[in-house]
């Protein structure tokens, strides 16, 4: 948060945005900030809402494709359905099965594609397990055959 206008406070104004670290009410917080030397508050004063850049950093494509939970904020892919528990593991192999497809035949899986679809669903697995990489304990046929037909609309990332 920055401040401007503020009475009082002067060293407030205009200086570099200061971190909320609680919200008190609709109309208070308190900010992080030293006020010990700062003169004393008097009345009035705008808050203006400043987005501060942050840095993030990221693995590589290829270190998230062979390890994504080690990528992930957590260290394992989040579950957004927890009725559906594993159906992220399932889908990042889908979707890495329909790279393999598409770089195989320039073009991506239909449903004419089924069967070997699933035969790069099943090699794909076998490697990453005998390389100790992220794999499926059992493929969910329907979710990589239907990740595959879909492929043509939308991933996505």
């Amino acid at each position: 948060m920055k401040f401007v206008e503020v009475e009082g406070m002067t060293e407030l104004n205009n200086a570099q945005p200061y971190e909320i670290t609680q919200v008190k009410g609709p109309y208070s917080f308190k900010i992080k900030v030293d006020s010990r030397n700062m003169g004393a508050y008097v009345r009035q004063g705008v808050v203006e809402d400043t987005k501060v850049p942050k840095t993030q950093a990221y693995h590589s494509l290829a270190v998230s494709t062979k390890n994504p939970s080690a990528s992930a904020k957590y260290g394992m892919l989040e579950t957004p359905d927890l009725s559906k528990f594993g159906r992220s593991h399932q889908q990042h192999h889908a979707i890495r099965c329909v790279w393999a497809f598409q770089k195989k035949h320039d073009r991506y899986p239909d449903l004419g594609d089924k069967d070997e679809f699933m035969t790069i669903v099943n090699e794909l697995n076998e490697a990453a397990k005998a390389a100790e990489e992220h794999f499926c304990e059992e493929i969910d046929e329907k979710v990589m055959v239907n990740t595959a037909i879909f492929s043509k609309c939308s991933i996505s990332p």
